[in-house]
C-alpha cells in the first residue's frame, strides 16, 4: 500500500454501490472517508461498517457520515464545506447517487478549482 493512498480524505454519496466501494476504500486503506445520502441513517451505518472493514495501513482511521441531496446544489455545498471544515482538504470524490428521470433537475458542472 502506497502512502499517499493511506493519506486519502474521500467524500462517499450512495448507498447500495456506494456502501461496496466505501468498504473497499476502508480495506485499501483509505484514511478519512465521509459517507453521505439523502438516508441519514444509512449513512450513519455505512460509516460504523466500514470501521469493522478497515484495514490495518489505516492507522488512524477516520469515518463520517452526512445527509445530502444532490439535487440541491446547496446542499451538496454544505457537504463539501463540512468535509473540508472538518478534515482540511478532499483528496477525492465518489458518487454513486441515481437520480430519477421522473425527477429530472440542473447539475452544475464542478471542476477541482471550484473547491479548491
Amino acid at each position: 500500500m502506497c502512502r499517499e493512498f493511506r493519506e486519502i480524505t474521500s467524500p462517499l454519496i450512495g448507498s447500495g454501490i456506494g456502501r461496496e466501494v466505501a468498504f473497499t476504500l476502508a480495506s485499501r486503506g483509505v484514511s478519512t472517508l465521509v459517507c453521505a445520502g439523502i438516508n441519514l441513517e444509512a449513512a450513519r451505518e455505512t460509516s460504523l461498517m466500514s470501521n469493522s472493514r478497515k484495514s490495518e495501513h489505516s492507522g488512524g482511521y477516520k469515518v463520517h457520515a452526512l445527509e445530502v441531496d444532490t439535487r440541491d446544489e446547496m446542499s451538496v455545498q454544505r457537504m463539501v464545506d463540512e468535509t473540508k471544515s472538518l478534515f482540511g482538504r478532499i483528496d477525492h470524490f465518489v458518487s454513486t447517487a441515481g437520480v430519477s428521470v421522473n425527477n429530472p433537475c440542473s447539475i452544475r458542472i464542478h471542476t477541482y478549482h471550484d473547491n479548491s
